[in-house]
């Protein structure tokens, strides 16, 4: 599916460090992600000559018949409590079940709308960033809608592993799932199918 123009908005998630990570009696430390660092990710700004945004790569990649728009952009880190109901689902920080990490999101939503002024449901595409300390356990450290036809939100989560450009390689991945596009995948010599680091054979 070729989308010609992707309006991404990045939600960088923070915990509150009172809340439990779940694993043994660790809670969650200071995220060492920040806006101004992901936004240079994303598009470019603020960034030393030659060097690879998203914006650029998704250009180059598809040859220059989808980018980026304008208004993509990385909100300011939203900082969510313990655990909350949203929606009629129950979330916890220190789980990664598909209630939980459905639950971030939503609630990242209305607190960027209500904090920042800034409305998700003006972007084609959300992904979401989140500390490493979480229980998500995702193949290669993120997770994503795989096709999206404009009828719900179309959303990726991604655990930030402490480097941007690993980031910025995720969001590439999860993106292109957003666009029907499944993992990159290949068969081995021994009829293994080798992809996204995992083997099956």
């Amino acid at each position: 599916m070729t989308d010609s123009s992707l309006g991404v908005l990045v939600i960088p998630i923070a915990f509150s460090s009172s809340c439990a990570t779940g694993s043994g009696s660790t809670t969650y430390t200071t995220p060492s992600y920040t806006q101004s660092a992901l936004n240079t990710m994303l598009t470019g700004s603020g960034a030393a000559a030659g060097s690879l945004s998203l914006s650029s790569m998704f250009s180059s990649c598809s040859f220059n018949k989808s980018k980026l728009s304008s208004g993509s952009t990385v909100a300011p880190i939203v900082t969510l409590g313990c655990s909350g109901k949203i929606y009629g689902n129950s979330w916890r920080s220190s789980a990664c079940t598909s209630a939980d990490y459905v639950g971030w999101a939503d609630a990242a939503d209305l607190a960027v709308l209500a904090q920042f002024d800034i409305d998700p449901n003006s972007y084609d595409y959300i992904s979401y960033i989140v500390p490493r300390e979480t229980q998500c356990s995702w193949t290669l450290g993120s997770s994503a809608y795989l096709g999206c036809d404009g009828s719900f939100a179309c959303r990726s989560w991604i655990v930030y592993n402490g480097s941007t450009m690993s980031t910025q390689q995720s969001l590439m991945r999860v993106l292109g799932n957003n666009l029907y596009l499944a993992d990159a995948y290949s068969v081995s010599s021994v009829g293994c199918v080798v992809g996204k680091g995992e083997n099956h054979c």
